[in-house]
């Protein structure tokens, strides 16, 4: 089947190059060769996937133009005239997500390791979990909406009732220690957090 290339409008290409200048600024020197490595060794069929992904869901994109491509070629940092860029930001954004979340559900399950139930106090810390699954943490705000915020742990995000926001005054980025309460692993929650922050203790 004969597939078309649609070029970016000018809006769409400053709107990639300011993502990833973000990106780039997060990662350490050795995150940067990682973050090469995994762009590299990304097959053929994990970015068709993705690109059949995003050509099944063309009225929901942000873009709101229709974009398709015949081959995945994915060019250069400096190259954003076409769409075959923005595929390749997608594949590093999903596989970013993806060993994120990967790193905290183990990081979570080794914090439930280290601490069995029969050796569980009903008072939580820092570095004990409860009988009642609490556990202290620091947590930074990445989001705050009309009903709740989402701070992110080195155990997953957390949900943050949204009073907690306005009693203290909590922005976005700002670092707070908490008590959160442990909702489940994967579909064993009835949630999409694993976390619930239960009360604050100290705020940045």
């Amino acid at each position: 089947m004969h597939i078309t290339n649609h070029d970016l409008t000018s809006k769409d290409r400053k709107y990639l190059e300011e993502i990833a200048y973000l990106a780039s600024l997060k990662r350490s020197p050795e995150e940067e060769i990682q973050h090469h490595l995994d762009c590299i060794q990304s097959s053929p069929e994990e970015k068709r996937a993705l690109h059949e992904l995003y050509l099944a869901h063309l009225s929901k994109p942000h873009l709101k133009t229709e974009w398709i491509n015949e081959e995945i070629n994915i060019g250069s940092s400096v190259d954003y005239d076409n769409y075959e860029y923005y595929i390749h930001l997608l594949n590093e954004a999903e596989m970013d997500s993806d060993m994120g979340t990967h790193e905290e559900e183990e990081s979570c399950h080794e914090l439930f390791a280290n601490n069995p139930w029969e050796s569980r106090n009903y008072e939580a810390s820092a570095t004990k979990v409860s009988k009642r699954s609490g556990f202290e943490a620091w947590a930074e705000v990445i989001y705050i909406g009309g009903d709740y915020a989402t701070g992110e742990t080195d155990y997953g995000k957390v949900y943050i009732p949204i009073h907690f926001v306005h009693q203290l005054g909590i922005n976005v980025g700002q670092l707070i220690f908490m008590c959160m309460t442990f909702k489940g692993f994967g579909e064993a929650r009835l949630c999409v957090m694993p976390w619930r922050c239960s009360f604050i203790n100290i705020t940045s």
